[in-house]
């Protein structure tokens, strides 16, 4: 809608100052000052915009310009009033309230009428000929239709986010319907199993023994658990709060570095071997929390879905003003099906090589972050043979401001 205004105020001051030295060259210095001012007045909505005082803009590019109009078409009886129409429609299009429609359209009918009906109370400089006449007919013709069309485009827009915004809203339904599922099977299920455990020993069911091993057991439950809490908060800080990233220079070699750290005792437990071709000059920009969530949850599937004794590859390549971040695993794989809605929807939690149960939106979580961070991820995968997830991401800040003073 802005660029649309800034457009049509661009073309009709160009327009304007083409008519003040006509008439200034025709002999009409009355009509050439107005035309100037009309000039001056769509700059001024220009430099108002820009700055951004878009309320004091809307005033100066309707309510003065209709005088300015007015004066014109009163005095020199040159079909101008016309633009008035153009005038009335934009105050419709950029007033929402019904008062302020209802008398901007009494008013201009009242001067419509006024400038038609009522003569010129005294001789103007030179009057406007006929040709003249016809072309402002044509003019302000084309500047309804332009108008016409600005309003046209806004409401096809309007729908369009609306549209967006019931599938977004229908979407985000689906997805917590199936949260609240897994929230309901992943916290039920070890809390039962602990009630009825401290039920069999209290009643000396079952003996010590049996009770520890189970203990443990259910332990590794809660350890998953965790790590599907953790998915659903960062999850729905970034689903609902839609925070923006805050993107900063990082290290990938270091950040990938912690990160394998973080997941020393998974890797132990499957006796998973990470192998890491990343060097160390590489750096991304990306919000390093974000980057965290991102590389945490892959790496940590790439765990879950490994075979044990495998192994997991870690590697990084520039491609062009972007860094390529490829986690490869040697695991069970994902079935091409799955693939194409791995990104847009919670999707039924599945179950690692070891029985490790995840939550079903981590690769959401991580589309989500990646997308923010002006990065995109592709998945390859064959089943049993594993997967290779390919995230891309910005280079440092320094590349994109010296990519910026090249081009420009």
């Amino acid at each position: 809608m802005l660029n649309n205004i800034n457009a049509a105020s661009f073309i009709f001051m160009l327009v304007s100052l083409s008519y003040a030295a006509l008439n200034l060259f025709q002999g009409r210095p009355l009509l050439t000052g107005i035309n100037f001012c009309i000039s001056l007045n769509l700059f001024i909505v220009l430099v108002l915009n820009h700055y951004r005082k878009y309320d004091l803009a809307k005033i100066f590019l309707l309510f003065f310009n209709a005088f300015l109009l007015t004066l014109s078409g009163f005095l020199y009886k040159n079909q101008s009033e016309l633009y008035l129409l153009s005038v009335l429609i934009a105050i419709t299009l950029l007033y929402r309230s019904k008062i302020i429609q209802l008398i901007s359209s009494i008013i201009l009918s009242a001067i419509f009428i006024i400038i038609k009906f009522v003569p010129t109370p005294f001789e103007v400089d030179l009057p406007v000929d006929e040709n003249r006449t016809i072309l402002n007919v044509f003019g302000g013709l084309f500047c309804l239709i332009y108008i016409i069309m600005i309003q046209y485009n806004a409401q096809i827009s309007t729908n369009k986010k609306i549209q967006k915004q019931h599938l977004l809203l229908q979407k985000n339904n689906e997805n917590m319907k199936k949260i609240l599922t897994i929230i309901a099977h992943d916290v039920r299920t070890p809390l039962s199993s602990i009630q009825n455990l401290l039920i069999l020993y209290k009643e000396k069911i079952i003996s010590r023994e049996i009770a520890i091993d189970t203990f443990e057991s259910i332990n590794k439950r809660l350890v998953n658990l965790d790590e599907t809490l953790i998915d659903l908060l960062n999850w729905s800080s970034t689903s609902l709060s839609r925070s923006e990233a805050v993107p900063k220079d990082i290290k990938l070699f270091e950040a990938i570095n912690q990160l394998c750290i973080f997941h020393k005792s998974q890797l132990e437990t499957k006796n998973l071997t990470i192998q890491t071709n990343i060097s160390s000059d590489l750096t991304v920009f990306a919000d390093p929390d974000h980057l965290n969530i991102i590389v945490r949850n892959i790496l940590n599937n790439a765990v879950k879905f490994s075979f044990k004794d495998g192994l997991i590859m870690l590697s990084a390549k520039e491609q062009n003003d972007q860094i390529i971040l490829t986690i490869k695993d040697f695991g069970l794989g994902i079935s091409e099906q799955k693939i194409k809605s791995f990104f847009e929807s919670v999707q039924t939690p599945s179950f690692g090589t070891a029985g490790e149960r995840g939550a079903g939106l981590g690769l959401v979580l991580v589309n989500d972050l990646i997308l923010q961070n002006n990065g995109h991820i592709t998945v390859k995968s064959k089943l049993g043979e594993g997967s290779s997830f390919n995230i891309s991401l910005p280079k440092s800040k320094e590349f994109q401001q010296m990519k910026v003073l090249i081009n420009a």
